[in-house]
């Protein structure tokens, strides 16, 4: 009797350690996107409850007292979501920044749902003392309000968030499999790169070929940019066990004339949405990339100068 009950408390913990591997999996797999910290952060605008005071609370001049103590309310949510940036997440600050402001103006924006039930008076008092919600935070994030379609700007922050999203993603599936879950992690990485895939090429059916738009239009950066499908759309080879290039990737076709006006444009400046107006001129551009190319040369003359002078003092 005493070797069945062992037997059976060995099996139970055996059944136990499955189910709970399953559970592990089946969490890693449905919160992989939501676990990386931008996501966590675009969650945290609306969850973040906002408690303790504003010092400008008397800069907030309203008479009617309901507004009022709903703009006071706000602010310190604002506060408090503030410090979060430069505390938690200040390698990826910029976007953060930049989605607060989207974030901002699609409150603004919804009246049908004004959650917040704030009203014009009130959305100018917010305005006007953004600046001050920086307090003694070394960083700060400026207020911009783009007066551009909002369809157009969730599609512009969804591919900033994947870029985003996508190099955590991969570094997990990178890394050592230490917990025996490296599988998963590049199960996840696919999934997720082949879910916004589809987003993108649903999205977006062509691409204009002006020099801003190869520069600018679709481009976090060189490695993610929906002018090179394959690089910005890689999968995990198990059989090589590295993420490679997907050369499979459909690329999206240039538009023509008449498809231009129809087609959706996402400008980017150092990873983040900004609008036509906000790029640097195009005579910058090979200006920029010249100067690098010019230091590249100017280091391997250096080396090869000093180089031949050494072998010559030698022999």
């Amino acid at each position: 009797m005493k070797n069945y009950n062992n037997i059976l408390m060995t099996n139970v913990k055996i059944c136990k350690e499955i189910y709970d591997s399953i559970l592990t999996i089946v969490y890693l797999h449905k919160h992989a996107e939501d676990d990386c910290p931008l996501s966590k952060f675009i969650k945290y605008l609306d969850d973040a409850k906002g408690t303790g005071r504003i010092d400008f609370e008397e800069e907030i001049k309203i008479i009617e007292n309901t507004q009022r103590e709903k703009v006071l309310g706000f602010f310190i949510k604002l506060q408090e979501i503030y410090s979060f940036i430069t505390a938690d997440y200040l390698n990826i600050r910029n976007q953060c920044c930049s989605y607060l402001n989207f974030w901002l103006d699609e409150k603004k924006k919804s009246k049908e749902k004004q959650e917040l039930d704030i009203n014009d008076e009130g959305w100018k008092i917010v305005e006007n003392l953004w600046d001050r919600v920086k307090g003694n935070n070394s960083f700060s994030c400026k207020r911009k309000s783009q007066k551009i379609s909002m369809d157009y700007k969730k599609t512009c922050y969804d591919f900033m968030v994947y870029c985003v999203n996508r190099d955590k993603l991969k570094q997990k599936c990178e890394q050592d499999d230490k917990d025996g879950l490296k599988k998963q992690y590049c199960d996840n990485f696919n999934d997720y790169i082949n879910h916004y895939y589809k987003h993108f090429t649903d999205n977006v059916t062509c691409l204009k070929g002006s020099k801003n738009d190869i520069y600018f239009n679709w481009r976090f950066s060189d490695l993610c940019t929906l002018h090179d499908m394959a690089k910005t759309f890689p999968k995990y080879e198990s059989s090589s066990q590295s993420i490679e290039d997907d050369k499979t990737r459909q690329q999206i076709k240039k538009c023509q004339s008449h498809e231009e006006i129809k087609t959706t444009n996402c400008y980017m400046l150092d990873g983040v949405p900004v609008t036509l107006e906000e790029l640097p001129t195009i005579d910058v551009i090979p200006l920029k990339y010249g100067v690098y190319a010019g230091s590249s040369f100017i280091g391997f003359f250096s080396l090869g100068l000093y180089l031949y002078k050494v072998t010559k003092l030698l022999y």
